[in-house]
């Protein structure tokens, strides 16, 4: 299963990797730029997907293990902490983007 859900998010990534459109003439600040981008288009989407099927699967678990408590207990806290983790990912993505704005960082401003 997780040879298959790796395969999978590869071929999400490969166009990226394979057209490595960046261009390179420009130095170091094009490449830089198209990381930001794989990451904040690609990466945190990905993360967010996942965490959120975590939630989910820990909350289908959760019901199906309506006999017996300790596995509920246990899927309590998968959900508890999956939750967590989607709030963490989505407000560190949220922060970077108001600083990024406030800054005027993603419209092509510098900091001098």
């Amino acid at each position: 299963m997780i040879k298959k859900a790796f395969t999978i998010l590869s071929l999400y990534f490969v166009p990226s990797w394979v057209l490595a459109q960046f261009d390179a003439t420009g130095g170091a600040e094009p490449f830089f730029n198209s990381v930001g981008v794989f990451i904040n288009e690609r990466l945190i989407p990905v993360m967010i997907l996942l965490a959120l099927v975590y939630v989910i699967y820990s909350g289908v678990s959760f019901i199906a293990s309506a006999g017996e408590q300790s596995k509920r207990e246990e899927k309590k806290k998968q959900i508890f902490w999956g939750i967590i983790g989607l709030f963490v990912i989505i407000s560190i993505w949220g922060l970077v983007a108001l600083v990024g704005r406030s800054f005027n960082l993603f419209a092509g401003g510098t900091l001098q």
